[in-house]
């Protein structure tokens, strides 16, 4: 049975979060109640529970400085944010103290809690079977809470259009009309965690859109973001929302600067390039090309380096190695994982190929990105 101290200065709410379930059938145990974050402290000091479940804006000592505080003795502490009004940098630093989740005041039934405690229970269970700290289930590209979804309908309806029109925007090339969507899709109705939610989940698929695009059109990942952080995640966490938001559309501003291709291909090679773009995870050859198009491997090779003024096998390489370094900049997936998602046969001839039109391997470039 896991010990829970819920902190918030609004004694409905405390008990409100008493009442909604039976503790105990979900595994918790309602060791304490308190006014404030310096309240709380003097009592985590005697109990040490293995839940916290607190507010952010208090009197006398607010959360932030609570979790702040509990973290320096104990690092793996378990948290909890009871979400409302509060400012967009307080749920920037709640998320950078390592909240687990987070509840709507407003919002909350008793399902939502069974859920929310579900998934916490099988953390704490994970991390003292283990003492491995797993990773927070608070993460960017989350979908947004039902709760919410049922509140504003309206608000997301219109969000899940203007993502589809951004899409569209992209693989026409309008990136103005891009731009314009980006900047709508950052102005939202929330405040605190609830923003910041609603916003990873934006960040998350913008961020995503671009980077399948600069796969699509061949273009290096780092000419596009230039100086900027690779992942989704490091753009919300430095930024406020209107700085994130005019970080997206200057590398839209810079997708439209940079040089369109003029080669003119024949028929034949654009349905060829199309091919590997669409299939390069699979086991591609030179021969295999051919025959799926019915035309000699020699012939094949003569006409798509005459108009590339690559090899089909260096082409196709270059369209995986941006693939890859997109699942290294975005998951936490191995590179041998990796090599084989994105269809190279080895580990060893993924590894050759990376160095060589990278500059270094697939993990010093996962560590410089994310450096």
């Amino acid at each position: 049975m896991y010990k829970v101290m819920i902190v918030d200065d609004e004694y409905p709410a405390r008990n409100m979060l008493d009442l909604l379930i039976n503790w105990e059938e979900n595994g918790f145990e309602m060791a304490a109640k308190a006014e404030n974050g310096k309240q709380a402290l003097e009592i985590y000091e005697k109990l040490r529970p293995e839940l916290l479940i607190t507010d952010i804006q208090m009197p006398v000592m607010d959360g932030i400085s609570l979790i702040r505080e509990i973290r320096k003795e104990n690092p793996k502490q378990c948290v909890l944010v009871l979400s409302c009004h509060e400012s967009f940098d307080y749920a920037q630093q709640a998320i950078r103290l390592g909240v687990r989740d987070y509840l709507i005041k407003d919002m909350l039934t008793t399902e939502q809690l069974q859920k929310c405690l579900l998934r916490t229970k099988e953390y704490l269970d994970l991390q003292n079977s283990s003492g491995v700290l797993p990773p927070p289930s608070f993460q960017l590209g989350r979908e947004p809470d039902q709760a919410i979804q049922q509140i504003y309908p309206v608000y997301f309806s219109k969000a899940e259009r203007r993502m589809d029109k951004l899409n569209s925007c992209l693989l026409k090339g309008d990136y103005v009309k891009a731009a314009e969507l980006v900047r709508q899709l950052y102005q939202t109705p929330f405040e605190g965690l609830v923003r910041y939610h609603f916003l990873s989940w934006i960040s998350e698929s913008i961020h995503h859109q671009l980077l399948e695009l600069c796969v699509r059109k061949n273009i290096p990942t780092e000419e596009l973001l230039g100086e900027y952080a690779l992942t989704a995640e490091e753009l919300l966490l430095s930024n406020d929302p209107q700085e994130a938001s005019q970080i997206l559309c200057g590398w839209l501003d810079r997708l439209a600067l940079l040089p369109v291709p003029q080669e003119e291909y024949s028929f034949r090679i654009k349905n060829v390039l199309t091919y590997l773009q669409e299939n390069y995870f699979q086991d591609i050859s030179l021969q295999s090309v051919a025959e799926q198009f019915g035309v000699h491997k020699v012939y094949l090779a003569r006409t798509f380096k005459a108009e590339t003024g690559e090899t089909l096998n260096e082409y196709l390489n270059k369209i995986r190695l941006e693939k890859a370094k997109l699942l290294l900049s975005m998951t936490e997936d191995t590179a041998q994982d990796i090599s084989y998602t994105v269809g190279f046969n080895s580990t060893q001839s993924f590894y050759n190929v990376f160095k060589k039109y990278a500059g270094c391997s697939p993990t010093e470039y996962r560590g410089k990105i994310r450096s």
